[in-house]
């Protein structure tokens, strides 16, 4: 959550130098929960939620997963915008990077329904409708950013199943306890629901997304196609 912030607050100095020691600074904070945070014990990409504090939770908790990659993503694009951009630009394919390698490890966990427990790979953990809204959410995003796209199956099967997990009175259903993270919650929980707000908004923008690719390759492949029949014609005069 800070590291958005400082990367903000140096996106908007009008001193450069100030800027750029922001900026960094967001970069930094990333790369250094990264090198503490992921789980070196399983190798496979997952983040241990909290330690080196007053307590620790070493688990894999689903919802944290969530949370460091829109932070990861929120710097990369407040840099990419920002009037440092050129200059800081190898930063991004490393942020990138980082996201992608922790989308890809959440979904090797991915429930047959489209669910994700709310301890991520413990059989016994609970299935928690926000951490998937905010994972199928950020997976969306990162689409739109770098390669995605082999993920986007499955934050489609998650974006189908919060959907009917929506009761009558608008809250998400099935979600762990935002007070306490370890215990299932039957009540509203304005993360969970802000959760899947963010996913409604994530999905909405990557099909407008993807269709403008879709549409601007029709009209290559169009362009194309009639240069080949201009040049067939073309052929067909000189011949005659």
């Amino acid at each position: 959550m800070v590291p958005p912030s400082l990367a903000y607050w140096g996106a908007i100095q009008t001193d450069l130098e100030v800027s750029k020691d922001y900026l960094t600074k967001a970069y930094e904070q990333l790369r250094l929960y990264r090198d503490v945070l992921r789980d070196q014990t399983t190798n496979n990409g997952l983040w241990h939620h909290v330690i080196f504090g007053s307590w620790s939770d070493p688990r894999h908790w689903t919802t944290g997963h969530g949370w460091a990659v829109a932070g990861i993503l929120r710097v990369h694009q407040t840099i990419a915008k920002s009037a440092l951009r050129d200059e800081l630009s190898w930063m991004l394919p490393n942020l990138v990077s980082w996201a992608q390698e922790i989308v890809g490890a959440v979904w090797q966990f991915q429930r047959a329904d489209g669910s994700l427990y709310n301890y991520l790979d413990e059989d016994s953990s609970f299935t928690d409708m926000s951490g998937t809204a905010f994972m199928a959410a950020v997976t969306y995003r990162l689409a739109m950013i770098g390669d995605a796209t082999h993920f986007i199956e499955n934050a489609d099967r998650a974006f189908a199943l919060v959907k009917t997990k929506i009761a009558a009175d608008g809250r998400l259903m099935d979600v762990v306890n935002p007070y306490d993270f370890t215990n299932p919650y039957s009540d509203v929980s304005p993360e969970g629901n802000a959760m899947a707000l963010m996913l409604q908004a994530a999905h909405r923008d990557y099909s407008g997304f993807s269709k403008s690719i879709h549409n601007g390759l029709a009209d290559v492949f169009s362009a194309f196609a009639k240069a080949i029949e201009a040049a067939k014609n073309l052929d067909s005069e000189s011949s005659t």
